[in-house]
């Protein structure tokens, strides 16, 4: 009887399931109404960072910069930059930091073979937000309507439209699609 090991895929699935799992249970515990998440890709061989906003936590930037809501550029409700949850969680990836500092690098790869790597890791990451979702995490905290999570790049590309349709309800993303697709 052969034991065959997880492949890549799988493994680094499993380690984002389980990092991000960690970092929604903390985001979920501040008592906030989140309506965006996202892991955000850099197109660089990175780790994806986590990301995300609040109902309060917008209330808390507009009042902190002297804005109403009206006043303020709307693409900026979903801007990581500006979030006080950029890259929340970071200590619970340590596992996704291992598992991808033992694959190949640019350097090290063909362009189409590293395109094809990161393309992998973008569906790692959809398919632990999948994961995530079907187990019910998002739902249990508030309606999941309410909330829209999603695999970005950066800067953005037709890919977050694309990827925002797969992993949502419509009524999750009609603002975002006004706002932000691409």
């Amino acid at each position: 009887m052969s034991s065959s090991s997880p492949s890549f895929e799988q493994t680094l699935t499993s380690a984002l399931v389980e990092a991000l799992e960690q970092s929604l249970h903390e985001l979920f515990g501040t008592g906030e109404d989140f309506y965006w998440m996202a892991l955000i890709d850099t197109g660089q061989g990175l780790r994806p960072f986590l990301c995300a906003w609040s109902t309060q936590a917008f209330q808390r930037y507009l009042a902190s910069h002297g804005l109403g809501p009206d006043s303020c550029e709307p693409y900026l409700r979903w801007s990581y930059a500006e979030s006080p949850y950029l890259n929340v969680g970071a200590h619970h990836f340590a596992g996704v930091d291992d598992i991808l500092k033992r694959r190949p690098t640019s350097d090290q790869l063909d362009p189409d073979q590293w395109e094809q790597e990161l393309d992998c890791r973008v569906e790692c990451a959809i398919a632990a937000f999948k994961e995530l979702d079907a187990r019910g995490l998002f739902a249990a905290h508030q309606p999941r309507e309410n909330i829209m999570i999603n695999v970005e790049d950066i800067p953005p590309t037709e890919d977050n439209t694309t990827r925002a349709r797969e992993l949502n309800p419509a009524a999750a993303i009609g603002d975002w699609l006004e706002f932000c697709a691409e």
